[in-house]
């Protein structure tokens, strides 16, 4: 590209160019008189104009110029500056706090409880705090479990036969009033050549109140059904020395602990519905190693998932317990309460989900040390939401434990031991009913050895302030 210049005289016109010879160009015609030194409009938008366009063509260089005539490279495309994107936070949920009031209504839950005091059997209304003997048999109440609806019980008796000191075990379904309505005689019949050892543990229904499990010390997970006979589920090679056995709430599998081989430490198995025998299959433990063991399970009311306790594998480092979810088939594996908050060796003790699957009450325990033996010790019950959120301390009297938790039409009914009596339903306990907060009614105490409750009910125990309305 050339550059041209026109250079203007001191008239301020620009100078014209004489015609070159030989180039039949014309000069330029001589100036009409009166336009001295200042040029026509027209000329002089002109001029303007091809001095701007000079001087912005030649400013510079031609180098990396572009006119709008000439065409875009190959491949060359306008683009605009990027323009950053501005990422929102992510929100964190904290679930609600939900009251004590509203965790302790349990909906769908039964009327009446049944508890063992001594060799007998009672039922207990905890609305009317009415409380009536319901049976005295004349063998071992090994077991016993009400029906999902609590119209009747069912018990396992144990008594020794005059063979060789071996066991005969019988099954007894009572209604509410005590009226026998169905017997098994000689369940242990139904291992065969291992009858003479077969020795009862556990009894659980079924959630359609037509067939019972029944879990042996010796291995082994018999369904009796009420209206067929016994059925081997589960033979004592594939769950030895069963615990903690109940039907999953569709009736379609069926949820146990076992020791694993060595019997150092139970782990939660789970048993399709099927032609029995049926083939169980472990589930993992939180860590999924071999550092836990499994202390006991219950199935959320829709089936959806299992809760399991755990504790430390005997010999392993770990430390403590805490209580988790799991979907039946292993998966979706959940933390539900920690008893970090308690002490860093803090473990759960019992627990049960509300019928309703909104909340669940549990307690926690510590170990302690005496004598040379290690035990645990009661720390403190609590209930919290299934679905997360803040957990609520439940007061527990001074001096006392919590060994059982039932939850009711009426709200959540613990039973209560003084500390150092005699374990199981051996020694003295009461009943208390958490329904309207943190602060219980006592329902009735009683004493096996008078194999009679109290005469009359107690009231709530006096104040017993709550250091921590809250788990961390």
């Amino acid at each position: 590209m050339v550059c041209t210049t026109f250079v203007r005289p001191r008239g301020g016109r620009v100078a014209p160019r004489p015609n070159r010879p030989g180039t039949g160009r014309r000069s330029p015609s001589p100036r009409r008189p009166g336009g001295a030194g200042r040029p026509p409009a027209r000329q002089a938008l002109l001029v303007a104009l091809l001095v701007v366009a000079t001087a912005t063509a030649c400013g510079d260089g031609d180098e990396g110029r572009r006119f709008a005539t000439d065409p875009l490279p190959s491949g060359e495309r306008p683009t605009a500056a990027p323009v950053p994107t501005r990422v929102a936070p992510t929100p964190v949920v904290v679930p609600p706090r939900v009251s004590p009031e509203a965790l302790l209504m349990s909906r769908g839950a039964p009327v009446l409880l049944y508890v063992r005091s001594g060799p007998e059997l009672w039922t207990v209304d905890p609305a009317t705090r009415d409380a009536r003997r319901l049976s005295s048999p004349d063998a071992e109440i090994r077991a016993y479990a009400p029906s999902p609806s609590g119209d009747r019980v069912a018990v396992l008796l144990a008594s020794k036969a005059d063979r060789d000191g071996a066991e005969t075990v019988s099954l007894r379904v009572l209604t509410a009033d005590g009226q026998e309505v169905h017997r098994e005689d000689g369940l242990e019949a139904a291992f065969g050549d291992g009858a003479t050892e077969a020795r009862a543990r556990s009894i659980t229904w079924s959630p359609r109140d037509d067939r019972l499990l029944v879990t042996f010390a010796t291995g082994g997970l018999l369904a009796v059904p009420l209206d067929g006979a016994p059925v081997l589920l589960v033979d004592p090679a594939r769950a030895p020395a069963p615990a903690g056995a109940a039907w999953s709430p569709a009736g379609d599998a069926v949820a146990y602990l076992a020791p694993n081989g060595s019997g150092e430490r139970s782990i939660l198995h789970v048993a399709r519905a099927g032609a029995p025998p049926v083939d169980p299959v472990p589930l993992p433990s939180s860590t999924g190693g071999e550092d836990r063991s499994i202390t006991g399970l219950a199935w959320l009311p829709d089936g959806g998932g299992i809760l399991f306790a755990e504790t430390a594998a005997p010999g392993s480092p770990a430390t403590g317990g805490d209580l988790f979810a799991i979907a039946p088939g292993g998966q979706d594996l959940r933390l539900i309460a920690s008893t970090g908050f308690a002490a860093p060796v803090a473990e759960i003790g019992t627990f049960a989900p509300s019928a309703d699957g909104r909340a669940v009450a549990y307690t926690v325990l510590l170990p302690t040390s005496g004598g040379g033996e290690e035990a645990l010790t009661f720390h403190g019950l609590w209930v919290r939401p299934l679905d997360g959120g803040p957990a609520h301390e439940l007061v527990v009297a001074p001096g006392s434990s919590v060994t059982d938790l039932w939850w009711t039409a009426a709200g959540l009914v613990v039973r209560t031991a003084p500390d150092g009596s005699a374990s199981g339903d051996a020694g003295p306990f009461a009943l208390d009913l958490f329904a309207g907060g943190v602060e219980p009614t006592r329902i009735h105490a009683f004493a096996p050895t008078e194999a009679t409750p109290a005469a009359s009910p107690i009231s709530s125990p006096g104040a017993s302030p709550v250091a921590s309305p809250v788990a961390p």
